[in-house]
């Protein structure tokens, strides 16, 4: 997880240096008043770690700015806590102060702004989304992350070069986790069946019963797709169970 805690940080600061550059080329302007943007992260409970990094590498980022330029940038910084409701709640709270953008942090976040985003016509940085599908239809909402349909058909490709003949998936229930299986399954080829297709929640502690389910159906592999206390568990779960089958999964290890 350190690796991924590292990548988030990475990919949010190399956001904001684009930011530096567009800044240099397009905004120029004689105008020298502050400049506000909005930020959602997950600073408590689950993501938080990810969060705190990503906090850290925005004001990173902000400092070296306003030394470059002599504007004041004024970071906003609301805990949207990787759900769809403290999200919304923040971004409401982020719009009182009309921001010039905003930074969200997170697949179920960005998705459950997506609408309000487009509605507002506020630009946002998207960092550590996996689903590329959230932004599609939406011209206010830029994602520089890995791409989960990327990673699933390689995956993919090495069960159909492998010749494995049956396989389970077993996936987080948000966009990160639907997108990722649905990219994974249908990527198969007719002569691999699949012989289970769980879920588990954001806040799931307990696995223990989709792994059960997994184990009977006896996969020759199995695709585990997600982020989080719930996902370690998973992978834990099946090694505990011995398990000597293949395991994949994407780069939220």
């Amino acid at each position: 997880m350190k690796k991924n805690n590292l990548l988030v940080a990475i990919s949010v600061l190399t956001f904001c240096l684009v930011a530096i550059v567009a800044y240099r080329h397009y905004c120029q302007s004689t105008d020298k008043g502050e400049i506000r943007i909005g930020v959602i992260l997950p600073l408590t409970g689950m993501g938080s770690l990810e969060g705190e990094m990503a906090r850290d590498a925005i004001l990173v980022a902000r400092n070296q700015i306003e030394r470059e330029t002599g504007r004041r940038i004024e970071i906003l910084i609301e805990d949207g806590r990787l759900s769809a409701k403290h999200s919304i709640s923040a971004f409401n709270k982020l719009l009182l102060h009309n921001p010039n953008a905003l930074i969200v942090l997170g697949d179920m976040p960005v998705a459950a702004l997506s609408d309000l985003i487009n509605k507002r016509e506020i630009p946002v940085i998207a960092a550590n989304v996996g689903d590329s599908d959230i932004v599609k239809n939406n011209k206010w909402i830029f994602r520089g992350w890995f791409s989960t349909e990327k990673e699933c058909i390689r995956l993919a490709k090495y069960i159909n070069d492998n010749q494995y003949h049956k396989v389970a998936v077993l996936y987080m229930s948000d966009n990160f986790g639907v997108s990722g299986r649905d990219s994974f399954v249908r990527r198969l080829n007719k002569g691999i069946s699949l012989v289970a297709s769980e879920a588990f929640d954001f806040d799931d502690y307990a696995v223990q019963n989709q792994i059960d389910k997994i184990i009977q159906a006896a996969p020759d592999a199995i695709f585990v797709v997600g982020y989080g206390p719930a996902y370690t568990a998973a992978l834990n779960g099946f090694r505990k169970r011995a398990y000597q089958g293949k395991i994949l999964t994407t780069a939220a290890v």
